[in-house]
């Protein structure tokens, strides 16, 4: 059964003040809190700024699960990844 409209319009709402609240303004360039609704499902996570200057890719497998891409080694040049996304080697990304 789909989340009603009005409940899920409540939720953003508390997890959108709960996000700016939780964070001290003079931390947020560091991190900060925010959410993602897909369906009946709000997800709550943190996002860090990078530590290194490098990119990892990852897929999801046939559970929605998210592993690391291990055929190529992380690397600073984002137009790296993205060709290998493109390219779909084995139909990981693209089914």
């Amino acid at each position: 059964m789909p989340l009603p409209e009005a409940v899920r319009d409540q939720a953003e709402r508390l997890l959108f003040e709960f996000c700016l609240l939780r964070v001290p303004e003079c931390m947020r360039s560091w991190y900060h809190l925010a959410f993602r609704t897909r369906l009946n499902t709000l997800t709550l996570y943190e996002c860090r700024a990078p530590e290194q200057a490098t990119r990892t890719l990852y897929w999801a497998d046939r559970n929605c699960r998210w592993a690391l891409y291990n055929a190529l080694a992380p690397t600073p040049n984002i137009a790296r990844l993205i060709a290998k996304v493109d390219a779909n080697p084995g139909g990981v990304f693209f089914g």
